[in-house]
């Protein structure tokens, strides 16, 4: 295979008009869009269909398609429909694979074939045809025990690699042979691979140490490997490399380092020099200890640099000072996977939820907004107006102690019966607790007192008769805490007094399914049956004599 690769290598067709043109519309909106665009993202779609996490996301060369694998079994095929950036379901295949997709491709080039790696071993082809025929699944390997990241060959789009661990090996297959060949093993797993654009021979590979392999694709066996870079001196081996990625000028590269409780390390995201062979800059302030699967990319003309974080955040640091940009919510629990669109100004994010986000500017930023003349640097210390500002860890302690102090005197002016006082007061906490926190002890005490801020606010709310706004305190408690009997219960009751009365009882519905004993919901219930009833009732006689 590496004989047939080596003669085989060529330049990578070029895109064809016609699907170039389908783009035109979409590019237009971003005309006036340089660098500095990432500080301005915000979630513009939510892609839903997937029953279990999205492991894996993956755009068309032409930027038209993406597709993604999930632990559910299946590999999405999503669209863009019209000219703006909505997207839509196009295909959805259910998988060969017996255990979850962790990876999925589409081969450079093609809008109809894809390659999926998984945690039962099997590296997939898949082909999507028309209606009429059917469609082509192969398994091209199944020995290994998990099979994790997929990199096609820059100049061939029928070679690939494929990370693979027990045993911890490197896999490299051609599509027209559906024959793979292990062209490496090692002592440590594989997390990570990603070739250098700029010499195609030439990729990194990230593993179970902080060292990354610099290896040669013309080489087999422990001859493959060039160099080795040690990305983080100061663990002495420890710690890990969950993903890696190469700058476009093929000088550097991106190391995602996953953290170790027991070392009180966090993780961080190094860049590398390849000539250097030492660590260049430093990118700190996320969390990456929970998962093996975060990834790291470059966005925004390659000046930034961003990976996902365990607090459900997507990071952004400016590539060159190092300087963080951004902190965005992108899941409700684990942002793991972050692919930017190759055209556009456009981030896939997904993590442990069963959907995929799609970010990117707002509408008036598409035309009006232009930032010509500005560069990466300029944006470094620009927030979005709505972003929340991002503390270091002793700052967010401090934040949390003054925020404890706000809502001890908020209580006690609900103790006074000065609710007016009391919901001004929890409004001045809610403010004060909009900040990121990195860490999750500190991020578990700002989500404590967020919760107990709305809920309280919605008792304020209650006792002054404002109840939509207690129907909305309460949304964003459920929002916190989706179990919180106290939320249910006063939203139920606020939907009542706004004569929602069906809506109400669903609420009732989901507190008792929560808590089937509850006696107080089981009266609650009843009562809105019998206001229900006799709402209809005097609706039916006001308008009786209407229709006489």
């Amino acid at each position: 295979l590496q004989f047939l690769y080596f003669i085989g290598c060529r330049k990578p067709a070029k895109r064809c008009k016609r699907n170039k043109m389908r783009f035109d519309t979409r590019h237009a909106l971003y005309e006036n869009i340089t660098n500095g665009w990432s500080s301005r993202l915000e979630c513009r779609k939510v892609l839903e269909g997937h029953r279990g996490c999205v492991n894996g996301v993956s755009w068309s060369t032409d930027g038209e398609l993406m597709a993604s694998g999930s632990d559910d079994l299946t590999v999405k095929v999503w669209g863009f429909c019209g000219t703006d950036t909505q997207m839509e379901l196009r295909e959805s295949v259910r998988t060969i694979h017996m255990a979850n997709i962790l990876e999925v491709q589409f081969q450079p080039g093609s809008r109809d074939t894809l390659v999926t790696a998984g945690l039962d071993g099997c590296v997939s082809l898949v082909t999507l045809c028309s209606i009429e025929e059917a469609r082509k699944l192969s398994s091209l390997n199944s020995s290994a025990g998990r099979t994790t990241k997929i990199a096609f060959q820059p100049t061939d789009p029928n070679i690939f690699l494929t990370t693979a661990s027990r045993p911890d090996c490197l896999l490299l297959t051609d599509l027209r042979t559906k024959h793979h060949d292990v062209i490496a093993t090692f002592p440590l797993s594989c997390n990570g691979v990603d070739f250098n654009p700029e010499n195609p021979h030439e990729f990194a590979l990230g593993m179970d140490s902080p060292t990354v392999k610099i290896c040669d694709l013309r080489k087999s066996g422990e001859k493959c490997v060039v160099a080795e870079i040690d990305t983080a001196p100061e663990l002495h081996g420890n710690g890990c490399v969950s993903s890696v990625k190469y700058h476009k000028n093929g000088r550097e590269f991106l190391a995602c380092l996953r953290g170790d409780r027991g070392l009180q390390s966090q993780g961080d995201v190094r860049r590398v020099g390849v000539s250097e062979k030492r660590t260049l800059s430093n990118y700190s302030g996320h969390h990456n200890v929970d998962t093996i699967a975060k990834e790291v990319a470059y966005l925004d003309n390659h000046n930034s640099v961003t990976t996902g974080s365990d607090c459900g955040r997507f990071f952004i640091w400016n590539r060159s000072t190092g300087d963080l940009i951004r902190a965005i919510h992108g899941d409700s629990c684990i942002v793991n996977c972050i692919t930017p669109h190759p055209d556009l100004p456009l981030v896939a994010v997904s993590g442990i939820d069963s959907s995929v986000k799609i970010f990117t500017l707002p509408p008036t930023d598409k035309r009006t907004m232009t930032d010509k003349g500005s560069t990466a640097r300029g944006f470094a210390n620009q927030h979005h107006p709505d972003a929340e500002p991002i503390l270091s860890v002793s700052e967010c302690v401090l934040r949390v102690e003054e925020a404890s102090g706000i809502k001890i005197a908020g209580n006690d002016l609900v103790k006074q019966k000065n609710h007016e006082a009391a919901l001004s007061k929890y409004k001045d906490l809610a403010v004060k607790l909009r900040f990121v926190a990195g860490s999750h002890a500190t991020q578990n005490g700002q989500r404590l007192l967020l919760s107990a801020c709305y809920s309280n606010m919605a008792h304020c709310a209650m006792q002054l008769k404002r109840y939509h706004l207690a129907v909305t305190c309460c949304d964003k408690t459920l929002d916190l805490d989706p179990t919180s009997i106290k939320a249910l219960y006063r939203k139920a009751v606020s939907l009542s007094e706004t004569k929602d009365h069906g809506a109400a009882l669903v609420i009732c519905a989901k507190g008792l399914a929560l808590n089937p004993a509850d006696q107080d919901f089981q009266k609650l219930e009843a009562k809105i049956q019998v206001l229900q009833k006799a709402f209809k009732k005097a609706e039916m006689g006001k308008y009786k004599g209407m229709f006489a």
